[in-house]
């Protein structure tokens, strides 16, 4: 249970980290005392690191009432920057959607969201004429692979980036903050002359 609790606490610090260090000055580091920083800023990276291998794949969905739904849907489309899915959530539904590498608008296009609509209902009739709650739109950070490793500073100080992930960072969350926690724990095992 404990390393649950330690797992579960490493991804909300993952979540933390990435929103507080994208704010941040990259400069200020230096005032702080931490032995181990804990980088998962997302497309903050990009200009945080900085990291040009790191690239915006831009998403819009659509958040409609959910007509009943319970089981989840993704079918790929001919067009590499379109992908249909259906994710139910109780009284809403998530439907989708797109993959558009290098866009970096992040208001929603009406006519893309028509789109998703008219694929949507194509898969589901009962989607047809449902009531849309709210449109998103975000961008994913991609990069050839995920990036999760320490990088060494000239002051002794360590840095474990973990980002990269793109559409799948919640997918993956568990198991980069489980390889990021043994990562800090080799760190810190070394700092104390250890392993």
């Amino acid at each position: 249970m404990r390393r649950r609790r330690f797992i579960e606490l490493s991804a909300l610090s993952l979540t933390l980290a990435g929103l507080y260090l994208k704010t941040m000055v990259p400069a200020v580091h230096h005032r702080l005392h931490a032995l181990i920083f804990d980088l998962g800023a997302g497309m903050g990276a990009r200009e945080l690191v900085p990291d040009p291998e790191l690239l915006p794949v831009r998403g819009q969905v659509v958040v409609a009432v959910n007509p009943g739904l319970t089981d989840f849907f993704v079918g790929e489309g001919s067009d590499a920057g379109e992908v249909t899915y259906l994710f139910p959530h109780g009284a809403t539904v998530v439907l989708g959607g797109t993959q558009q590498a290098g866009a970096t608008v992040t208001r929603p296009d009406p006519a893309t969201a028509a789109d998703i609509l008219a694929r949507c209902a194509a898969v589901q009739p009962r989607l047809a004429g449902a009531r849309v709650l709210a449109h998103r739109v975000g961008l994913r950070p991609v990069r050839p692979q995920v990036r999760l490793e320490a990088q060494a500073g000239s002051d002794g100080r360590f840095v474990v980036h973990n980002y990269g992930h793109g559409g799948a960072g919640v997918t993956l969350s568990w198991g980069c903050a489980q390889d990021v926690a043994r990562e800090v724990g080799r760190l810190l095992g070394s700092a104390a002359g250890g392993v």
